[in-house]
């Protein structure tokens, strides 16, 4: 019987296929893949593998120097890690257009939430009481002998 695996567990390991590192992977296997920027960011780094084994390498030899050209990368844009690394590659999608930018948060004001609090406990008060005895309810209980 094949062992299942969770969601996260193929992301993990569909992102290691592509040529992400175990913990860039790990990292990033938390995230879904829907994102323009994680999308675009797949296929940069699958466009990195494609270039490394057009070399001709021996397996070794290319998985090492992919590892050098992901570290050159990483140094080059200066990130620290793959979190860095997304949070770049949101903001280039930002600016092109392709991700909506998060709108700013109101500033929460007490007394904002004291009327909120007000109003909404006077709409409960206002609301119907339901009635006692619903019209049949008495027939319903003898046919089905819950009394």
């Amino acid at each position: 019987m094949a062992k299942l695996r969770t969601r996260r567990q193929n992301r993990r390991s569909r992102l290691s296929s592509e040529g992400f590192t175990r913990r860039e992977a790990y990292d990033l296997s938390y995230f879904l893949f829907k994102q323009p920027y994680i999308r675009q960011m797949r296929k940069d780094r699958r466009e990195l593998v494609r270039n490394v084994l057009k070399q001709g390498l021996s397996r070794a030899e290319s998985r090492t120097e992919l590892r050098w050209q992901i570290r050159k990368i990483y140094e080059i844009n200066g990130w620290k890690d793959a979190y860095t690394m997304m949070r770049d590659y949101r903001n280039r999608s930002i600016e092109r257009g392709e991700y909506p930018e998060r709108k700013p948060r109101k500033p929460i004001i007490r007394g904002d939430l004291q009327e909120q609090r007000r109003l909404y406990h006077a709409k409960l008060r206002t609301r119907r009481t339901p009635p006692e005895k619903i019209p049949g309810h008495e027939e319903y209980i003898r046919r089905h002998r819950l009394q």
